[in-house]
């Protein structure tokens, strides 16, 4: 008899058990869709009947997006007041009327999609990064140049979106090589005239980027390139002047974190020719720019932790200097120090 009640009980318990698995594995599926309304759709009543229909609803942004989960067993177009559903990549230029949020919330969208496709394959990962960036990161638009004695100064609008700005000059249009390239965090950068003779046309290109942290992992997003041109003047500068000296940081600096600043030995009115670059040759270069104080702060979009740069400099001019010794640094992880504190709620300090 005892052994007819352990047997029955045993049972049971395995039936349980096995329901149990049974409800926790099994998970209906579901489809993530990023909904712009119709003008006038009453935005809270919607959101509500689309609650009820068993729609798991993950963001709101007033008056007109929302991003839910739908189960397997409905569409989007089952519901009345839908103008777009976009379960893939979505223009960033389209979402400008909505406002400011509805702006971030594309955004946001379009960043979680490339790190999702990172698990499902390289191909996968890179056919929705290149459409992510199509998408997110359109190609800047009204570029000016502005011609200087010895220097071109190159502004555009800015990108909704953009973490930076990649800026290459070709100074041979019938070379697809870039003579110049450099990167900035602003929408302008002033950039060196390049020597040779005149007069002769050169070709600017322009494009913005950003970069998301998936799983520990960093995700280059690039744009497409704006072109525009530009006629330049002979330009042949004479090294008659002492190049400027490196001060800080030191040679070999090791950062924590990815905030840095360069300075260096500045007369009055020179200007200076910076170059950053990941190889001692100094080809290709991150940065190649123009500066008229006597620092610099590398944007944080230039650099990676446990990368080493290279950096020199020279005055820029009719009369220039050669380049200065070449000084590094690199890049470590930000650290933090632990306080222990003791506060004596009767008398606090």
């Amino acid at each position: 008899m005892i052994r007819i009640k352990f047997f029955l009980a045993s049972f049971c318990i395995c039936l349980i058990f096995i329901g149990g698995v049974g409800r926790q594995t099994v998970k209906a599926a579901q489809t993530d869709f990023f909904l712009v309304l119709e003008e006038g759709t009453p935005f809270v009543e919607w959101t509500r009947s689309l609650e009820k229909s068993g729609t798991r609803i993950r963001q709101r942004v007033p008056p007109r997006i929302i991003i839910a989960s739908f189960p397997e067993s409905s569409q989007p177009s089952d519901f009345k007041g839908v103008m777009s559903a976009y379960s893939g990549p979505v223009s960033i230029e389209s979402l400008k009327g909505f406002g400011p949020s509805a702006v971030a919330a594309g955004l946001q969208w379009n960043r979680n999609l490339v790190g999702g496709a990172q698990k499902e394959g390289r191909h996968a990962f890179g056919t929705m990064s290149a459409q992510v960036a199509q998408e997110s990161l359109p190609s800047p638009k009204k570029i000016t140049l502005s011609l200087r004695p010895d220097t071109v100064f190159v502004s555009w609008q800015p990108v909704e979106g953009a973490l930076f700005y990649q800026v290459h000059l070709l100074t041979d249009p019938t070379v697809n090589i870039p003579g110049f390239q450099s990167a900035t965090d602003r929408p302008d950068i002033l950039l060196p005239l390049p020597e040779g003779d005149g007069p002769r046309r050169i070709i600017l290109r322009v494009r913005a980027g950003d970069q998301l942290v998936h799983e520990g992992n960093t995700i280059e997003l690039k744009g497409a390139w704006s072109e525009t041109s530009l006629t330049v003047p002979a330009f042949k500068p004479t090294e008659t002047l002492s190049p400027p000296q490196p001060t800080s940081p030191v040679d070999g600096y090791e950062s924590e974190g990815l905030l840095v600043i360069l300075e260096w030995t500045k007369k009055e009115g020179e200007k200076v020719r910076l170059q950053l670059a990941p190889k001692e040759s100094f080809t290709p270069t991150l940065l190649d720019q123009i500066i008229e104080a006597g620092e610099f702060t590398v944007p944080s979009s230039l650099l990676a932790v446990g990368q080493t740069v290279h950096w020199r400099i020279k005055v820029w001019g009719d009369k220039s200097s050669p380049w200065s010794k070449i000084r590094r640094f690199k890049t470590a992880s930000p650290t933090s120090i632990p306080n222990d504190m003791l506060i004596n709620p009767e008398a606090p300090k």
